[in-house]
C-alpha cells in the first residue's frame, strides 16, 4: 500500500487486460506479469520472456530450468540440457565446438562443417576424421577397421597385430609372427632374404 502503515503487497494492474503487471510482495520479492499472491516465490518472478541488450550477470547463483535448459544464439540451439543428457548443437547447424587448454586454443575442436575432430589442433580440409597432435596412450586396446597412420613412431609394450604392415621397414625391432604354427622373426626373414 502507498501511504498506509500496514503490511501488504503492492500491485500495479493493467486495467485493459485486468491482469497484474507488477507486484512487490510483502516479502520484498517482485513479480512481473505473473499472477501471484502477496508473496512472490523468488526475488524476481517473470511471466514471459526476458530480453536484454546487455549482459546478464549472476552472483553466486545459477540458472535452472524445471525440466530442460536451452542456450540459443541467433535462433540456433547451441546447448540443450536435461536431467539425463547435455546435447551440443541440437539443430545440427554449422557451429564448431572448441575447448581451450592451457597454452592451446584448440585443446578439443569439433569442426561441424567438415565433420572432423581435432585434439590439440584445429582440423583442416586434409585432416583425418579424428586427428591428435601429440601422443596417444591407452591402457587397453586400439581397434581399427581401417588404416592406422603415424608420421612418427608406433610403440607398444604389448602386441601390435595387423593383417599386413607396409613401409620401408626401417627401424623395426622385435617383430615376430606366427604362420601355420611356425614362429617367424626378423632374423629369419633377413636370413631368408639373404639366401
Amino acid at each position: 500500500a502507498i501511504g498506509v502503515d500496514t503490511v501488504g503487497a503492492l500491485t500495479f494492474t493493467n486495467l485493459v487486460m485486468a491482469t497484474p503487471t507488477l507486484t512487490i510482495g510483502d516479502n520484498n520479492n517482485v513479480a512481473i506479469g505473473a499472477t501471484v499472491d502477496s508473496a512472490p516465490p523468488h526475488e524476481l518472478t517473470v511471466a514471459g520472456n526476458i530480453s536484454a541488450s546487455g549482459d546478464l550477470f549472476l552472483g553466486n547463483g545459477g540458472i535452472s530450468g524445471s525440466s530442460t535448459l536451452n542456450l540459443r544464439a541467433a535462433g540456433r540451439q547451441l546447448i540443450n540440457m536435461s536431467q539425463t543428457n547435455i546435447v551440443f548443437n541440437e539443430g545440427q547447424n554449422d557451429v564448431d565446438i572448441r575447448m581451450e587448454s592451457a597454452g592451446n586454443a584448440n585443446g578439443f575442436y569439433l569442426d561441424a562443417n567438415r565433420g572432423k575432430v581435432g585434439i590439440m589442433h584445429a582440423p583442416a580440409a586434409n585432416s583425418a576424421v579424428f586427428q591428435v597432435t601429440g601422443d596417444i596412450k591407452t591402457n587397453s586396446h586400439i581397434t581399427a577397421s581401417g588404416n592406422i597412420k603415424a608420421d612418427g613412431n608406433i610403440s607398444a609394450s604389448g602386441f601390435v597385430s595387423a593383417s599386413h604392415f607396409s613401409g620401408d621397414g626401417s627401424g623395426l625391432s622385435n617383430v615376430s609372427a606366427t604362420v601355420a604354427d611356425e614362429s617367424i622373426t626378423l632374423a629369419k626373414l633377413a636370413h631368408a632374404a639373404a639366401n
